[in-house]
């Protein structure tokens, strides 16, 4: 048997990951939209230490979404389209981490059989877009453990 909490603690969500289990609905794309936007400094000094060393994010942010005129705000438009890039490349792991902190919470299983989380993990991979949603996670975790 596997224990939960350390299988949780094995995958890499980067910096912020973890916070998709503060939601109980909805899309993971709009939700890590939202955990990238909810990151952003607000204090003028730390926005210009992130910004002295991610010039290149601002820029392509600037690029992609438009060029706000206050140089705050492209500041926090850069870091927030920094943090949705890292957040969508580990987005397996997140919808993973999601899976394993149901089974923790809601399923109230403190363990969970290696091979069944093979097959899960397995299954959860193969998730190909951001489109999914936590209820369509749970539906599968749920599906997985035979429950």
């Amino acid at each position: 048997m596997l224990n939960i909490k350390e299988l949780k603690n094995n995958l890499y969500v980067g910096d912020f990951g973890d916070q998709v289990t503060n939601y109980s609905d909805g899309t993971l794309y709009d939700i890590l939209l939202e955990i990238s936007e909810n990151n952003i400094d607000i204090y003028t000094n730390d926005l210009f230490d992130w910004a002295k060393s991610n010039i290149g994010e601002i820029e392509e942010a600037n690029e992609e979404l438009g060029t706000p005129t206050d140089i705050l705000q492209q500041i926090q438009q850069g870091q927030a389209n920094s943090y949705l890039k890292a957040l969508m490349e580990d987005y397996k792991e997140i919808i993973k981490y999601y899976a394993l902190d149901y089974i923790e919470k809601y399923l109230e299983l403190q363990e969970i059989n290696e091979e069944k989380w093979d097959d899960l993990a397995w299954e959860l991979e193969s998730f190909s877009d951001y489109d999914i949603t936590l209820e369509e996670i749970e539906e599968k975790t749920k599906e997985f453990l035979e429950l």
